[in-house]
């Protein structure tokens, strides 16, 4: 029975690598960023945001093939789907501000949607899904109506930075992607610090239910979570091939001196 249940949670991992919260991710470990929600039509006055992360729920529709033995060798998966930002913090202190308040008071919403494909396959006890691609769309929902209404930005997964679990126990399992952030002129404009913005987002946490998953055959499966995001910055290959000359001039000037 117990080895039925685990079997019937393949899916979670896969739909793991794409949203949802618990103790697999960190909190409050990004940078520090600043929104400016005045910015947000309907919002009725500035207010600015300061926060190192944010949550958010998901739900989406997982369509696994499975072509014999469970691996990574044919074993591919696609995932579309929504999610929602709940909040944002700082540490683990919720930021007040308009966002998900009253439409009549200026709330406002702020919604996305995803595209996800890759491999699985079982890995020892546990279940192991890896991304090929991952890709978003960020959007304020002016009126929540679970519509985006302006684009703030889009990412992309980093080459080998997506996977996610099903452990051998009634935890549904974990996830973590970390993407590269381009914001649009207007997402520039609320996400406004720092200036340039970060170019790293790490979107990671737990699978909450999952429906219609298995391991004997393909299947489609319906999932949905919660998780926590922030950013990060990391140095463009230009900046550190320009580290590396400025290092291998000051050698060389060194020796010379010599």
């Amino acid at each position: 029975m117990f080895k039925h249940m685990k079997r019937t949670l393949v899916a979670a991992s896969i739909a793991g690598m794409l949203g949802v919260a618990a103790p697999a991710f960190a909190v409050g470990t990004g940078g520090d960023f600043s929104i400016q929600e005045g910015v947000v039509d309907g919002v009725p006055f500035d207010n600015v945001i300061v926060a190192d992360s944010f949550d958010f729920s998901y739900e989406a529709t997982i369509n696994q093939t499975i072509d014999g033995a469970f691996d990574f060798i044919g074993d591919t998966f696609t995932e579309a789907g929504t999610f929602e930002l709940s909040s944002f913090k700082d540490g683990i202190d919720t930021q007040s501000g308009f966002i998900n308040s009253l439409e009549a008071l200026g709330g406002y919403g702020i919604v996305g949607d995803f595209t996800a494909s890759g491999t699985a396959g079982i890995t020892g006890v546990n279940i192991t899904a890896l991304f090929d691609t991952f890709l978003m769309n960020l959007y304020i929902d002016d009126d929540q109506d679970g519509i985006g209404d302006t684009l703030l930005g889009t990412a992309s997964l980093v080459p080998g930075e997506g996977v996610a679990h099903i452990f051998d126990g009634l935890a549904n399992g974990d996830f973590e992607a970390v993407m590269s952030v381009a914001l649009t002129p207007f997402g520039e404009t609320y996400f406004f610090d720092p200036n340039p913005f970060y170019i790293r987002l790490n979107y990671a946490g737990n699978t909450t239910t999952i429906t219609g998953a298995n391991t004997e055959e393909s299947f489609v499966a319906e999932v949905d979570g919660s998780g926590n995001g922030f950013f990060q910055a990391v140095p463009e290959p230009a900046s550190i091939a320009l580290l590396g000359i400025g290092l291998l001039g000051l050698a060389f000037s060194s020796r010379r001196r010599t």
